[in-house]
């Protein structure tokens, strides 16, 4: 295995950037609920609980808007420096202290998101046009950005929030939010023409079909992982009488994320491993994490919290493994023009593997309960791993990439990307 090239700039722009607006984002979501039922006086939970959930559909809409945006007027600073000043709007509308502002603040509130987030990881993806090798790394910088953002926002702003004053929250995020969209547009250099470097083949049919198949997989096996692992914490919790509570077991799976990262970004980043072999071992490891889930059965004894915390710990690894890969895998498969578009649609199958998934989950009381959804998460463990394989010794594989020094032609003619 050879050596990669060093990260850019550009790299480490965007990251901190990403960093900046995802604490913002995770300090909003973290005490919005709270402040929808507080601004709810007659008790109506259910109502707040509706108009909640409907923002998380509301955000994924937003990154297909953003992806769209950001391709198609393609001056693409412009449009996250938008996106940042929207995701402000809609804080300080939510702040406002009106019902009905805070609603309409959440649906502006993800439209800025959508153009911010879409389109600032995009830019990073064409960064590395050059570098194919550096882009599982680099992105796995970058979500270790959003990480730690999240961490940040969600453990120190949250809780700020939540023991002085909600609305405050909210301002921190907008201020936040104008500070992130500002960097790109003022750190980087104005033009950056990406012509003659980089050549890219047409997508057959068979190749779009195989990741589309793939990440449905994938999705819909990390959305069985997450509700069998919150059945199984939940049970384990309530026979121990423990304190560890959502926010601790998020706080420690926020940690164990953001150290595999870092050391998996140090380690991509000097040693290319091949994407297939990434992918099985996250299946590998995430096949585990079930396993051990079966492991666990009632009545729960001393070993129980070691066996929860090896699955959480598997699940994690196996997570921080895939997502930038397959993100990776995405980017290197779509012409460079439509980056946006193309991971605003990553977002779609979650959404699904959730929406079938979610309703089901109330009938998830005990461990022997979700067992039926683990042999479903073994079988789409299965499927994901025989496609992908499947793809892997098809000529059209992206994992044997080499980098070039001679020049190549281009798919974006005299076209200029504006990161």
């Amino acid at each position: 295995m050879q050596a990669q090239t060093k990260h850019s700039q550009e790299t480490l722009i965007y990251t901190i950037a990403c960093l900046i607006e995802r604490a913002a984002f995770y300090s909003t979501r973290g005490v919005l609920l709270f402040y929808l039922l507080e601004l709810l006086d007659n008790g109506n939970n259910a109502k707040a609980f509706d108009v909640f959930s409907y923002f998380v559909i509301a955000a994924t809409i937003g990154k297909i808007i953003g992806g769209l945006a950001g391709d198609l007027i393609k001056r693409r600073k412009l449009v996250i420096l938008a996106g940042g000043v929207i995701q402000a709007a809609g804080c300080l509308l939510i702040y406002s202290g009106s019902f009905e502002n805070a609603e309409l603040g959440m649906y502006v509130l993800a439209l800025g998101i959508g153009l911010f987030k879409v389109n600032l990881e995009a830019s990073l993806g064409r960064s590395y046009l050059t570098r194919p090798k550096s882009l599982d790394s680099g992105l796995m910088i970058y979500y270790l950005g959003a990480n730690v953002g999240g961490f940040i926002g969600s453990g120190f702003i949250v809780n700020y929030g939540l023991e002085n004053n909600l609305q405050m929250s909210f301002l921190i995020s907008a201020f936040l939010a104008l500070l992130a969209s500002a960097l790109p547009l003022i750190l980087l250099k104005k033009t950056v023409e990406v012509e003659n470097t980089y050549k890219f083949e047409k997508i057959s049919a068979i190749r779009i079909l195989v990741i589309v198949l793939f990440t449905l997989c994938f999705s819909f096996l990390m959305t069985t992982g997450t509700i069998t692992f919150g059945s199984l914490k939940l049970d384990a919790g309530s026979a121990f009488d423990s304190e560890m509570d959502a926010s601790w077991w998020e706080l420690l799976g926020g940690g164990i994320t953001m150290l595999i990262m870092g050391l998996l970004a140090l380690l991509w980043t000097f040693r290319y491993t091949n994407q297939l072999f990434k992918l099985l071992v996250s299946f590998i490891l995430m096949g585990l994490g079930f396993g051990l889930c079966f492991i666990v059965s009632e009545p729960y004894s001393g070993s129980t919290l070691f066996f929860i915390m090896m699955t959480l710990f598997l699940f994690t690894i196996a997570d921080t493994y895939i997502a930038p890969v397959l993100a990776s895998i995405t980017l290197q498969n779509v012409n460079p023009k439509f980056y946006g578009i193309a991971l605003s649609l990553l977002y779609l199958p979650a959404m699904l593997s959730t929406f079938i998934l979610l309703p089901i989950r109330s009938y998830l009381h005990s461990i022997e309960e979700g067992n039926f959804y683990l042999v479903l998460s073994f079988a789409s463990l299965l499927l994901g791993t025989i496609v992908y394989l499947i793809y892997s010794t098809d000529a059209l594989k992206l994992n044997d990439l080499k980098e070039s020094s001679q020049v190549k032609e281009t798919a974006i003619e005299n076209d200029e990307i504006l990161d």
